[in-house]
This record gives structure tokens, sequence and C-alpha cells, in this order.
């Protein structure tokens, strides 16, 4: 971290963050979440919120990375830890985050319901129901496949610039 002089120390404002961050993580637990496949319920709801904050968190400090120590914190991260480096990581932080977050909150309210019945799991011929078994119905594995695919792209993109 850069010891800039218009760095503010922030330390009021680091720690509510993080007091804050400690509350919406266990609120959760309070209210019947479980792991596993997320169910409706106000504990899957509170961890969508909890995912969506950790998200907005990064794309503040990206912004404001001089109002307190917690914001340049989330900043280094994105500088030093993330592949590839850079301030610009927090935006994805913030989609990755923010999209997670509302995939779980839909899932709390009973948007995204994973019990129906599609039309390979009825079609499929006697003796072969085990290949039902490859077809993962939970939407988030193919939010994450998708992400995989695009950073790779970017990474294969950005390795054969000439």
């Amino acid at each position: 971290m850069n010891d800039n002089p218009r760095n503010e120390r922030g330390l009021a404002l680091g720690i509510t963050l993080i007091i804050t961050l400690v509350i919406l993580g266990s609120l959760p637990s309070f209210f019947g979440f479980e792991n596993g496949p997320l169910k409706e319920g106000t504990g899957t709801i509170l961890t969508g919120i909890y995912i969506q904050f950790w998200g907005i968190l990064y794309l503040l400090s990206y912004y404001y990375s001089h109002k307190c120590f917690f914001f340049r914190w989330l900043i280094w991260t994105c500088e030093n830890i993330s592949t590839p480096q850079g301030r610009k990581m927090a935006f994805f932080y913030f989609l990755l985050a923010f999209g997670l977050g509302t995939l779980a909150i839909c899932s709390g309210l009973g948007l995204a319901n994973q019990n129906h019945e599609t039309e390979a799991s009825i079609s499929l011929p006697p003796g072969i129901e085990q290949v039902e078994n490859l077809w993962y119905k939970d939407p988030a594995f193919y939010i994450i496949i998708f992400l995989f695919a695009a950073y790779s792209y970017y990474k294969y993109r950005k390795n054969n610039k000439k």
C-alpha cells in the first residue's frame, strides 16, 4: 500500500464495515440457512445480501480507496493477489459477487425453482436412468463455467498479443 498523504485513516468507517460484514455473515445461520443446494427461505436471502455486500464493497474500494484502510486492503488484493492483477479486478469481483448474490436471493424467494421436471428427465429410455445425473440443474454451475471460459479466453488473448 502506498503511503499517499491524501489517504485518510478511516478507522471508524473501516471498523463499521467489518462489523457489518460479521453481522451479515452470521445472520443466515439464525434464520435456517443450511449448507448444500439453495432453498427457499430467509437464510438464503440474507446470504445473497451478504454476498452482494461484498461486491458493493469491491466497487466502492475502486472509487474510494483513499477513504479507509479496509478499502485500501480490498484494492491491494486486486492489485497483488488477483490474476490478472490490477485495480480493475474490483469490477470483476463486484460483478461476480453481485451476480451470485442475486442468484441466491432469487433462490431464497423461490424464483429459481430447481424442482421442476425437464423434458430430458421425462423422456429417458428405460435402463439408462443414470444419464439424468449428468445434467446438473443448478444455474450457478453454468454461470461459473461461463466465467471460467471467459477468463480463459481473456488470458489466451492477452498472451497472444504481439
